[in-house]
């Protein structure tokens, strides 16, 4: 008996320090105003100290990340509002998809047209549900969002324009919306009226429950797809 229960043992040791596969994460940075390429983006992955920058046309490679696991990506770019991207990272290399960095003149016009000054200190979440097609400019309308905890103020939900609007109650065609001076912490964004047939895109967790982390002084990016 002693020399099976020490047999598994060495086998159960041996499986534990299996080393993780290493996988590449990469993808592209866009300018929201007129979503040409960003080059010159500094991205990072947070917690590793592991940083890179976006070449001529706006693409960003991280390199040796392990599969199976959540990690969040720090955007910085000259007069750019500072972004956070949290990844969900399965199997293989690992394509994100486009993100979008607003001015900070932009990001300026969005306080004036929502009335909420932007408090030093706090984040704010720019989430999106997209219909897939690429270019389109239609997305999905009639989702409702609500933040567990609740913080800061919104959701505002933007025009088909793109603008946020407060008196809406739901997203337009634009699919989007925003909330501003959010604690920094991990927050579950709940979104109501999905159809089946949604995938995370930028996000942890479920389409109807999507986890993200707010920091100080940045916008975080969070995205789904419904086909």
């Amino acid at each position: 008996m002693r020399v099976w229960a020490a047999a598994w043992l060495v086998v159960l040791a041996g499986t534990s320090c299996t080393p993780p596969v290493l996988v590449t994460v990469s993808g592209p940075v866009k300018d929201l105003g007129d979503n040409g390429p960003l080059a010159g983006v500094e991205v990072c992955w947070q917690g590793q100290e592991q940083c890179t920058q976006t070449d001529a046309d706006g693409r960003y490679s991280i390199k040796d990340v392990p599969e199976n696991s959540e990690l969040m990506l720090s955007l910085q770019a000259d007069a750019y509002a500072l972004g956070v991207v949290p990844l969900t990272v399965t199997k293989g290399d690992h394509e994100v998809a486009p993100v979008s960095l607003g001015s900070t003149l932009l990001m300026e016009l969005q306080s004036g047209l929502i009335g909420a000054d932007s408090i030093p200190g706090r984040g704010q979440l720019v989430f999106g549900v997209s219909n897939g097609i690429a270019g389109d400019g239609i997305n999905v309308p009639e989702i409702t969002a609500a933040l567990e905890p609740p913080s800061g103020d919104g959701p505002f939900y933007t025009t088909p324009a793109g603008l946020p609007n407060t008196q809406l109650t739901a997203t337009s065609v634009n699919g989007s919306g925003v909330m501003v001076n959010l604690e920094p912490g991990r927050y579950t964004l709940n979104l109501s009226g999905l159809k089946r047939g949604c995938t995370m895109v930028l996000g942890w967790g479920e389409p109807q429950a999507i986890e993200f982390e707010v920091l100080a002084d940045r916008v975080t990016y969070i995205r789904i797809e419904c086909l």
